[in-house]
């Protein structure tokens, strides 16, 4: 009987039998609210807590992104010195 108190011990004999990857699928409405805001000459951006690699994935699931163009993505703490002055305070116009 394993000792389950012993946590090194039972985690140092297991075996990776599969591994398991889930989708939280784009809505359908989605690429055609985003084509209606671009025709009325908005400028979508897309601000997400997800990896860099997803986040271009469904950017260009929604449309935000076309395949194969010029973009630029950025990771949060990127984005946030982007954004701030030398006082550190958000600029409005850095935006």
């Amino acid at each position: 009987e394993p000792d389950w108190d012993n946590e090194r011990e039972i985690l140092s004999h297991l075996t990776c039998i599969g591994v398991v990857g889930i989708e939280d699928p784009v809505r359908p409405e989605v690429p055609d609210a985003i084509k209606k805001c671009q025709r009325a000459g908005i400028v979508v951006r897309m601000v997400t807590g997800d990896n860099v690699n997803t986040a271009r994935s469904i950017a260009q699931k929604c449309g935000i992104l076309e395949p194969n163009s010029d973009f630029l993505v950025l990771e949060g703490k990127e984005f946030n010195k982007c954004i701030r002055d030398s006082s550190g305070k958000v600029s409005q116009k850095k935006f």
